[in-house]
């Protein structure tokens, strides 16, 4: 998950941080054999909770974007970007984040991503 920061107008900074990979699979822990990888756009009946904390002053809402990689049957995985439209609201400097694959979103080219220079924890003396 990818996050900008943004004001009560909408206008966006650039992205502030991501998640990393993580994994997200179809059936449970409590039944190992249940466990598997899935198919095309096929949901996992999971949801994702992120908590972003210390949040810089001037901003109330986070912009949320995504990737998530699934397969055919052939083993052909696909990669698919996602926008989630609607905005998470920053309370304390705080934000809750809970993704279920169920927002309203949009589709946008994975380059979206990557036209900021996103170089987390390094900076030039």
């Amino acid at each position: 998950m990818y996050f900008k920061l943004c004001d009560s107008d909408g206008s966006a900074s650039n992205f502030i941080g991501n998640t990393g990979l993580i994994p997200v699979f179809i059936g449970s822990t409590s039944s190992l054999s249940t466990i598997r990888g899935g198919l095309v756009n096929e949901h996992a009946g999971k949801s994702i909770l992120v908590s972003l904390t210390n949040l810089a002053d001037g901003f109330d809402y986070v912009k949320v974007y995504y990737t998530r990689t699934s397969g055919n049957a052939e083993s052909v995985a696909t990669t698919q970007c996602v926008e989630v439209q609607d905005m998470f609201k920053i309370q304390n400097h705080n934000c809750f984040i809970t993704v279920t694959g169920f927002e309203r979103s949009n589709d946008v080219p994975i380059s979206t991503l990557f036209e900021e220079s996103i170089a987390f924890g390094s900076a030039e003396a």
